[in-house]
């Protein structure tokens, strides 16, 4: 794809055996200059709970991996939800990575045989909110037995969350990621844990940057650019 001139990037789902590897696969994809995004393996589908990455494991090699990127001057790749992070603690007006925007009626997953679901992430056969050739309209799949109980349960959890200094960031997190560690109207799950302890430190980094105000040569090109269009409208929602 590369030699043919195509754009594209490289989504990599990372497991229980690649957790602590995130360095050498960014470093791979590093080389031949592929935009990359890195994400845990959730249980549904066909994951199993051998598959899923500690969560302290997984974060710790995500945080090393964030600092050679944002370090590397010469980085022609953005690194994904890493960006999308650190744009949000700039607070600029754009939306988080998938599992951190609020995508309720907003996101639709469409299988070949016109099932409905809210997500593309296994959803379980229960949360299927119809058929297309069924349908006069896809609003109707909003007014389904299964998207009344995942609204339900996302309200619950919300509430739960709102509390934590991190809620604005997060918006709870992803319906399927609380599913898949337990049940959809819980917290604090695997997924929680990892993005509590990567986007701090990731908005401590943001934070010290933008009060000190350090040569901005060594960083790479997609870090300068975000922190100067902070410096330049400082009037975005403040971190």
């Amino acid at each position: 794809m590369k030699d043919r001139g195509y754009l594209f990037s490289v989504s990599s789902t990372i497991c229980a055996d690649s957790a602590s590897r995130q360095s050498e696969i960014y470093g791979y994809f590093r080389k031949m200059g592929v935009a990359l995004s890195m994400s845990p393996v959730i249980e549904l589908g066909s994951a199993t709970s051998e598959m899923i990455p500690d969560a302290e494991t997984y974060a710790k090699e995500s945080i090393r991996v964030f600092d050679d990127w944002i370090h590397d001057a010469d980085a022609e790749m953005p690194l994904m939800p890493h960006l999308q992070y650190v744009m949000a603690a700039l607070g600029e007006p754009s939306a988080s990575d998938c599992a951190h925007s609020s995508c309720m009626m907003r996101w639709l997953s469409i299988y070949p045989d016109g099932s409905v679901y809210p997500c593309a992430k296994g959803c379980p056969s229960k949360f299927k909110m119809g058929n297309v050739n069924e349908m006069d309209r896809l609003s109707d799949a909003f007014r389904s037995d299964a998207f009344r109980e995942l609204l339900s349960a996302t309200v619950e959890r919300r509430e739960r969350c709102s509390a934590c200094e991190l809620f604005r960031y997060c918006n709870g997190g992803c319906s399927m990621d609380a599913l898949s560690e337990g049940s959809m109207s819980m917290n604090n799950g695997t997924s929680c844990r990892i993005f509590k302890i990567l986007f701090t430190h990731i908005l401590d980094t943001v934070n010290k940057i933008l009060k000190e105000r350090p040569d901005l040569s060594s960083y790479n090109k997609f870090i300068r650019e975000a922190i100067l269009g902070k410096l330049i409208n400082p009037n975005v929602l403040s971190v």
